[in-house]
C-alpha cells in the first residue's frame, strides 16, 4: 500500500494503525477484532525447551497452567490498540532472559494463532501467521500491556 493512502486509512478510521517500521498494523488489528475468543494464560516455569511451546499437538498448551481469562469485547478492543501502538521509544534494549510466563491465544474458526509474552526481558515469540516485529513494543507498550493483564485477572508471574 502507499503511504498516501495509508494516511486515508488512518484519517478514516482515526485509530492508530501504524506499527513501528511505518507500515499498516491492520492485519493484527483485524485479526483481534474478528477473532471468535481471545485468552489470556499465566503458567509456571517450564521444565524444558519442549515445553514453552505455545502450541502442542494443535492446542492451547496448558502445561504448568496457572490462570486463564476469556476476554470480553471490550478487552478485545482494548488489547487491539495496545498491541498496534506505535512504536515511540528512541533505542531498543535486549535483555535476553525469555523465560515467559504469559501467552496470549487468538482463535478464528479452527486456527489458533498466538503471542507469548516475557516480562521480564520484554521479549515476546509469536506464531507464524501473526507479524510482529521483534522489537515491536516500546516501553509505555510494555507498560500497559501488563496493565492489560493485570486488570483482566492475571495476577501470576510478573
Amino acid at each position: 500500500m502507499t503511504l498516501k493512502f495509508s494516511f486515508i486509512v488512518y484519517f478514516l478510521v482515526g485509530l492508530p494503525i501504524f506499527n513501528s517500521i511505518g507500515q499498516i498494523n491492520i492485519s493484527l488489528k483485524s485479526k483481534l477484532l474478528s477473532a471468535d475468543s481471545i485468552v489470556l494464560i499465566s503458567y509456571s516455569h517450564f521444565q524444558g525447551k519442549s515445553d514453552r511451546k505455545a502450541i502442542l499437538n494443535d492446542q492451547m498448551n496448558l502445561i504448568n497452567l496457572k490462570e486463564y481469562i476469556s476476554v470480553k469485547k471490550s478487552g478485545t478492543i482494548e488489547l487491539a490498540s495496545i498491541l498496534t501502538a506505535p512504536f515511540r521509544d528512541n533505542r531498543i534494549e535486549e535483555m535476553g532472559c525469555f523465560d515467559p510466563h504469559h501467552t496470549i491465544y487468538i482463535f478464528k474458526k479452527r486456527i489458533i494463532s498466538y503471542i507469548t509474552v516475557c516480562f521480564e526481558c520484554e521479549e515476546i515469540v509469536v506464531s507464524d501467521d501473526l507479524d510482529i516485529p521483534e522489537n515491536d513494543f516500546d516501553k509505555a507498550t510494555w507498560k500497559k500491556l501488563k496493565s492489560f493483564f493485570r486488570k483482566q485477572g492475571i495476577k501470576y508471574g510478573y
